[in-house]
């Protein structure tokens, strides 16, 4: 027989914040938190309109070294993806 689902189950931290909510908690402006965003070291989703910050990024950016920096490779991809969504903005 399957279980019953729990719907009184709540998360214990939210698991989307808003940019305000991640600024206060890594003490940096929102718009530091958008540039985090911009260079993919945060994933953010739209959701209802709002765009917000999965709880799980925040985790797994604090947890990179400080010293990490991206490869060449890295560099090159990002540098390709950007001129692909120009290319496609222009069309």
């Amino acid at each position: 027989m399957a279980e019953k689902l729990n719907l009184d189950w709540e998360p214990k931290a939210p698991l989307l914040l808003t940019f305000e909510q991640v600024g206060l908690l890594l003490n940096v402006s929102s718009r530091t938190v958008r540039r985090f965003v911009a260079r993919r070291e945060l994933i953010a989703r739209q959701l209802g309109g709002r765009t917000l910050i999965l709880r799980s990024s925040i985790d797994v950016f604090l947890r990179r070294p400080y010293h990490a920096t991206e490869s060449d490779e890295e560099k090159a991809e990002r540098r390709r993806r950007k001129a692909e969504r120009e290319q496609v903005a222009q069309l």
